[in-house]
C-alpha cells in the first residue's frame, strides 16, 4: 500500500502521464461487459495512426491469418473483440505515455524494456498454450509503469536510485523501498487502478517483480509467471554480455513457469521472429538482426554451459551420496561390531535374538542358542600377556565364523565368551555345527609371539527352543538355559558340548 503522503501527492500532481481520448475510450471499451464490434470501429476510426497499426496486426505473421485483411471491420472480425480492444489499449497507451520527455530516466532504454517484455511474456504465454496472449503482452508492457510516474513526479529523488540499477531490477526495487518508502510496483498498479484500467491487468502489474503464492493458482497463476519472467527476459536481450542476467532469466522461467532449457531457447527463438513486427508497430528500433543473432548464440552458449554445469553437480551430488552413504553404513557396522574381533557386539546380539526368538515363536521353526567359553583362557593372558590374549581372541573369531552356515550369527559376548545363534535349526543339525567347532578350535594352533604356538580348546551349551516339545517363554529363559548347559560342560571336564534337557 502507498504511503498517505505519496498518494496525495501523486493525486493532485499535473505531471502525471496523461492518456489520450482515444485511450480513454479504449479504456471504457474493454471495461465494458457489452461491447460490440461496431463501437470498437467507431473508437479506432477516430485514429488513423491507430486503425493502421490494427490493420497491419492482422496482416502481420504474429497472428498467421491466410486471408488478406483490407478494412478494419474485417480486422475486427478476424482478430475477435477481445484482442482487438486489448490491442488498441496497448498501441493508445504507449503512445499517450510515449509523449512526454522524462526527466531522468532512460527513455529509449526503458520502452526497448518494455517492447521485450510484452513480446517475452506472450512468447511465454503461447508455449503454455494461453488463450489471453494479447492480455499478456500488454501485462508485460506496462510492469514498469510506475518508473515513469516516479520519474515525472520525483525526479531529483528519483535519478540517483534508477541510476546504476537498470541491470537488476530486484535491485531497484530495493533501492526504490529504502529511499522512497515504495517502488515503481506500486506506483504503477495505482496509476493504473485511477485510469480504471481492467482488475486483471492492475493484477498482472501488482504481482509482476514478486508474485504471492495466492496468485499462482490456475491459468491466471500462469499468466503471472509469464509476466514476472518476461521482464528479466528482457534484460538478457538488453545486457547480453552479462552472464549474471542471463542466469537469472532462466532461472526465474524455471521457478515460475518450470520450463526447461528447450522451451527457453524456443521462447528466445520466437521473440527474434516477433521483434521486427513488434518494433514496426511501436515505432521504436529494439535492435539490428546482427545483435538479435549475437544474443541468440550468447544465449545458446549460456545453456550449454549451464547443462554442463549441470551435469557436474548431479555427478557430484551422486558423489557425495555415496560417500555419505558408505560413512553412514560404516557407522552403523561400528556401532554393531566388535572392535577386537570384527564379530557383532553384545548390542546388536541383543536386538537379533529378541527378532528371531519372536519369528521362531510367531512361525514355529526352532532356534538354537549357543553359549561358548574358551577354556583356560586366563592362562595364556597370565602367560604371554595380554596382547597374546587379543590374538588368540581374534584367531577364534576366525574359526567360529567359519565353522557356521550363511544365515547364522555369531558374536562376542564379552572376555572369552562368545554366543552363537542358529535360525530355523534344531538340536541335531546345531549339535553337528557346533561340533565341528570344538573340533576346529582343538586343531588350530596360534602363532603368538612366543617360543612354540598356543591352542585353545572351547566348553558350549546348546539349548533349543520348540524342538522335541521343548519350549521357552522368552529368550532370557532360552539364554539361561544355555548358560546353565555351558555350565556343566566345564564342570565335567571342558572342551565339550552339553546339550540343555529341561530336566537339568
Amino acid at each position: 500500500m502507498l504511503d498517505q503522503k505519496l498518494e496525495e501527492r501523486l493525486r493532485f500532481c499535473n505531471t502525471l502521464p496523461t492518456l489520450s481520448t482515444v485511450a480513454l475510450r479504449v479504456i471504457d471499451l474493454a471495461s465494458s461487459p457489452v461491447t460490440d464490434l461496431g463501437e470498437v470501429a467507431r473508437c479506432i476510426n477516430v485514429d488513423p495512426a491507430l486503425t493502421t497499426k490494427i490493420l497491419r496486426v492482422a496482416n502481420s505473421p504474429l497472428y498467421g491469418k491466410r486471408r488478406k485483411t483490407e478494412n478494419l471491420r474485417q480486422a475486427l472480425t478476424l482478430l475477435g473483440l477481445n484482442t482487438t480492444v486489448t490491442l488498441a489499449l496497448s498501441f493508445s497507451l504507449a503512445a499517450s505515455l510515449r509523449t512526454k520527455k522524462q526527466a531522468v530516466l532512460d527513455t529509449p532504454r526503458y520502452w526497448r524494456r518494455s517492447i521485450l517484455a510484452a513480446i517475452a511474456a506472450r512468447s511465454l504465454g503461447e508455449h503454455h498454450n494461453l488463450t489471453r496472449l494479447e492480455d499478456l503482452f500488454l501485462g508485460g508492457l506496462l510492469q514498469d509503469l510506475g518508473m515513469l510516474v516516479l520519474d515525472s513526479v520525483m525526479a531529483d529523488d528519483y535519478g540517483p536510485v534508477v541510476s546504476g540499477n537498470m541491470e537488476n531490477h530486484d535491485q531497484l526495487l530495493r533501492a526504490e523501498r529504502k529511499a522512497l518508502g515504495t517502488d515503481h510496483v506500486e506506483v504503477g498498479t495505482w496509476l493504473l487502478r485511477r485510469w480504471e484500467l481492467p482488475e486483471y491487468l492492475q493484477q498482472l502489474v501488482a504481482a509482476s517483480h514478486s508474485p504471492n503464492s495466492k496468485d499462482s493458482q490456475g491459468e491466471f497463476g500462469v499468466m503471472i509467471g509469464c509476466v514476472c519472467a518476461s521482464g528479466l527476459i528482457a534484460d538478457q536481450w538488453l545486457y547480453p554480455d552479462n552472464t549474471a542476467t542471463a542466469e537469472h532469466a532462466y532461472l526465474a522461467a524455471q521457478k515460475y513457469l518450470a520450463i526447461n532449457d528447450t522451451v527457453f531457447q524456443s521462447v528466445m527463438d520466437s521473440i527474434a521472429a516477433s521483434l521486427p513486427d513488434v518494433s514496426a508497430l511501436f515505432e521504436i528500433e529494439v535492435m539490428d538482426p546482427v545483435q538479435v543473432a549475437g544474443i541468440l548464440d550468447k544465449a545458446k552458449e549460456i545453456l550449454t554451459i549451464r547443462n554442463l554445469q549441470l551435469l557436474d553437480e548431479i555427478v557430484e551430488a551422486k558423489r557425495n551420496a555415496e560417500i555419505l552413504e558408505n560413512r553412514t553404513r560404516d557407522l552403523e557396522t561400528q556401532a554393531s561390531t566388535d572392535s577386537l574381533t570384527g564379530l557383532f557386539n553384545r548390542g546388536h546380539l541383543d536386538e537379533v535374538l529378541v527378532t528371531e526368538f519372536t519369528n521362531a515363536t510367531e512361525h514355529g521353526w526352532p532356534l538354537s542358542i549357543a553359549f561358548i567359553d574358551l577354556d583356560h583362557f586366563k592362562d595364556i593372558n597370565d602367560t604371554h600377556g595380554h596382547q597374546a590374549g587379543d590374538q588368540v581372541l581374534q584367531g577364534v573369531a576366525g574359526i567360529l565364523t567359519g565353522s557356521v552356515r550363511q544365515g547364522d550369527i555369531i558374536a562376542r559376548y564379552g572376555g572369552e565368551e562368545f554366543i552363537v545363534v542358529l535360525p530355523g535349526t534344531g538340536a541335531k543339525a546345531a549339535h553337528t555345527v557346533l561340533e565341528r567347532m570344538l573340533t576346529a578350535l582343538r586343531n588350530h594352533q596360534h602363532n603368538i609371539d612366543a617360543s612354540e604356538p598356543v591352542t585353545v580348546t572351547g566348553s558350549i551349551g546348546l539349548a533349543t527352543h520348540l524342538n522335541s516339545g521343548q519350549r521357552f517363554d522368552t529368550v532370557i529363559h532360552l539364554l539361561r538355559a544355555a548358560d546353565r548347559a555351558l555350565y556343566t560342560a566345564k564342570r565335567e571336564g571342558r572342551d565339550r558340548l552339553i546339550i540343555y534337557k529341561s530336566d537339568d
